[in-house]
This record gives C-alpha cells, sequence and structure tokens, in this order.
C-alpha cells in the first residue's frame, strides 16, 4: 500500500497554520510548524529526502500530531492523514529505541505512571536547577514549565505580593485627612 500524500496538495504555504501550532510556538522554527513539515513530507513523497534523514525525523518527531492546524487551514490541508503516512514510512526505516519503548510501557500502564507522577511532584522543586540541553535536561525544563495542581485538578497559587488577594480596607488609605488633601 502506497502512503497518501495528495492531502497536502491544497497547502499555498499562507501560514494561518503557524500560530496553531504548539511545537511552531515553542521553538519559532519554521521546520517545526506545519508549513515546514509539509515541505519535508513533500519531499519526502518525491524520495528527494530519505526516511532516515535526521533533519526529516527531528522535525516529524516534534509534531505533536493534535492537528490544530487543520481547522486554522483556509485550504482544507489534510495534515493529519500526511503526517500518519510520513510517519509509517520513518516507523519501517528504522527500529524503535528502547527508551522509546520504556516510555511507551510505563504510559500504557497506570500502575506505573501514577508513581511516576508522584515522583514528578517530588522533583518539581529541582527542576529550574536541572534543566538543561541534554534529553534528560529538556524533560526537567518541561516539567519546571507546568504548573503544580493539587489532589482534586486546582491550581495552586503561590502566595506572593502580586497575587495577594486584594480587598477593599486594604486599598482604602489609613488616614482619611490623607485621602483628602
Amino acid at each position: 500500500m502506497t502512503p497518501d500524500f495528495s492531502g497536502l496538495d491544497p497547502c499555498v504555504h499562507c501560514g494561518f497554520c503557524l500560530q496553531s501550532c504548539p511545537t511552531y510556538l515553542a521553538t519559532g522554527d519554521e521546520a517545526d510548524g506545519p508549513r515546514g513539515r509539509i515541505v519535508l513530507m513533500r519531499h519526502l513523497a518525491a524520495g528527494s529526502l530519505l526516511a532516515s534523514d535526521p533533519g526529516l525525523i527531528r522535525h516529524l518527531d516534534r509534531c505533536l500530531g493534535c492537528r490544530a492546524c487543520e481547522p486554522a487551514c483556509p485550504s482544507g490541508v489534510a495534515y493529519g492523514t500526511a503526517l500518519e503516512a510520513a510517519r509509517s514510512i520513518l516507523a519501517s526505516a528504522r527500529p524503535i529505541s528502547l527508551p522509546s519503548r520504556l516510555v511507551n510501557a510505563i504510559v500504557a500502564r497506570r500502575v506505573l505512571l501514577t508513581p511516576l507522577g508522584w515522583g514528578s511532584r517530588l522533583v518539581r522543586p529541582l527542576s529550574n536547577a536541572l534543566a538543561g540541553r541534554s534529553r534528560i535536561g529538556f524533560m526537567f525544563g518541561m516539567l519546571a514549565a507546568t504548573r503544580a495542581t493539587m489532589g482534586n485538578g486546582r491550581l495552586q497559587r503561590e502566595r506572593s505580593k502580586e497575587n495577594a488577594p486584594h480587598n477593599e480596607a486594604a486599598l482604602a488609605p489609613s488616614d482619611p485627612a490623607a485621602s483628602a488633601a
């Protein structure tokens, strides 16, 4: 069965998709946005890029597959279908790495995922210091970028002068004579 990339044909590279793409917004790299990935997938389909090309692999692997770009596209590009076709080509050209298999095994089993979630809560205070350029550093950077939640899902807010609750008594002047002046 030949992968179908015909869903990419309507793309006119207008760029409306870019502001809906979380990876483009995070990296600012054109190749990490739908428009750049469409160019890469067209080259893969034409045979001018091999499935083993490290740049192709890096940029297609960074896509979350959320398809937020599809409703933003005025031309109706079927990005998700083409991404699935490209990923099937990439998967057939390279084996799944051991770290990827371990992550898949953990995410697929709640009995393993729950302790990992609690462990991440324990290291959250250290995550800013551990963030860096390596894969582990990237993981800690992502952890540092998330907000802590309480057990019932409510956001845990840090009390500070900037976001402390204000009331009318706190905002009122303490000396009535000073407010009259």
